[in-house]
């Protein structure tokens, strides 16, 4: 093969697995990176000399070597100004598996250990439901910069991984935050609750909604141990009170700014017990506490009878606009008699 013919073929061959490792990237102004081909003249790739080929290559090379760089120039420039990094899995900023000791110590059973008494509930305590009148923007932040909060958050920034949904020994606000962001709803109980009082809230919440994720939290002080998390919202309470945490879940389960988002997060270091759907509801939770079968039946009878009745009117719409139709034709054709 002729000098020439071999170092297009490298360059082919070079360029190919370049366009093959942009294309698995989700950014979309990386994409818009000149191709070697673009940047080059046709005449300049096929009058290549050896020497120069040589250069070529070794300056694809170097590209190779610093593409990194420029993926993390080029991704802070096709973030979002509003909210941060792209959503889910991201190579060289959060896989929800690299990294991650930044926000926990998988190793460590600190956050969810009883170090000290267990819980004496403040029995004079009234159940607060807090919600922010504006809550803070949703902002993906990539590793390895660190994200802090002050007291329980329930908006603002957080992973662009987000959590499996159920019950963990142990996860992290950085990551459930983004759960309530797709109008997740998230259980905290402080670790030295006693698990009979903990299990009924627990049993409550998933039987309401698939869409929940429950966890251990020194967030939470020890004389109110209990807390029902949506976006911009928050229960606190000193005892378990199951119908005003219903109510809560009722009330507030579709807050979220995503609330279309019904997929489970990739990240599940910790999780214990992955969430199913209730009994009575479906995967998008259609419904939200089912009481029963029965009245989920009901709604997708409703949803069926809706259904039902587009239909019917879409078919009315028809037929009149087809008699419309054949009326002009109609008068068309008598208007051109007349003319004759």
């Amino acid at each position: 093969m002729h000098k020439r013919e071999r170092c297009s073929t490298k360059l082919y061959q070079v360029e190919k697995n370049e366009k093959a490792w942009i294309g698995n990237l989700k950014v979309k102004s990386l994409r818009r990176v000149p191709s070697l081909h673009e940047s080059l003249p046709a005449p300049a790739i096929l009058g290549l000399g050896e020497r120069v080929c040589v250069q070529v290559l070794n300056g694809v090379e170097n590209f190779r070597r610093w593409r990194l760089l420029i993926f993390t120039l080029l991704f802070s420039l096709s973030s979002s100004k509003n909210h941060g990094a792209p959503m889910g899995p991201h190579k060289h900023c959060d896989d929800g598996e690299s990294d991650i000791s930044i926000d926990w110590d998988p190793e460590s059973t600190t956050e969810y250990t009883c170090t000290g008494d267990r819980v004496e509930p403040d029995l004079n305590y009234v159940p607060s439901e807090e919600c922010d009148k504006d809550p803070e923007a949703a902002f993906h932040e990539c590793y390895p910069r660190r994200i802090t909060y002050n007291g329980i958050p329930t908006s603002g920034m957080h992973r662009p991984v987000w959590a499996a949904y159920g019950e963990y020994k142990y996860c992290p606000p950085q990551r459930w935050l983004h759960n309530l962001e797709h109008s997740a709803i998230v259980m905290l109980y402080h670790p030295c609750v006693n698990e009979t009082e903990a299990n009924p809230l627990k049993k409550l919440l998933s039987r309401c909604v698939r869409r929940h994720l429950i966890t251990p939290s020194k967030l939470l002080n020890i004389s109110r141990p209990f807390a029902l998390l949506t976006w911009g919202c928050k229960l606190i309470m000193s005892t378990v009170n199951l119908t005003l945490a219903e109510k809560y879940i009722r009330d507030h389960a579709r807050d979220g700014p995503e609330l279309k988002t019904y997929s489970s997060g990739r990240y599940n270091v910790g999780l214990i017990n992955s969430a199913s759907t209730p009994r009575g509801s479906d995967y998008h939770d259609s419904l939200i506490c089912p009481k029963a079968g029965k009245e989920y039946q009901e709604y997708k009878e409703k949803e069926k009878k809706t259904v039902r009745n587009r239909r019917a009117i879409q078919k009315r719409l028809d037929e009149t606009a087809f008699m419309a139709e054949a009326l002009l034709e109609e008068a068309e054709n008598k208007a051109y008699l007349v003319t004759r």
